[in-house]
């Protein structure tokens, strides 16, 4: 589940990044060498890659008893942890755009 969780987070870096290299850039700004082409591509292996990655960490061990109690469980805990993640976030967004009390 460690590696899941350190894993999610290149699949929104290599989103980002395709959505990004996808629109017209203001002058000064740094962009990948070679061009729209070379970007998407590079970024489209980095998408794939840690797609394979998240996917290989939900094959539960072969000691496991149970394979596919073990893979629910493993999907079951990184969703709630996703979940907790998104409302930390939203919660924290909420916050921020609320006016502040003047005294």
């Amino acid at each position: 589940m460690s590696v899941l969780s350190y894993t999610l987070p290149f699949l929104f870096l290599f989103a980002v990044y395709l959505a990004v290299q996808s629109r017209a850039a203001p002058a000064g700004v740094w962009r990948t060498p070679g061009g729209r082409t070379v970007a998407l591509t590079v970024g489209g292996i980095g998408l794939a890659a840690t797609v394979v990655a998240v996917g290989g960490t939900l094959i539960p061990s072969p000691d496991a008893r149970d394979q596919l109690l073990e893979a629910l469980k493993l999907a079951g805990a990184s969703a709630a942890l996703i979940i907790s993640g998104v409302a930390f976030y939203v919660a924290a967004s909420r916050r921020a755009r609320r006016p502040s009390p003047t005294p």
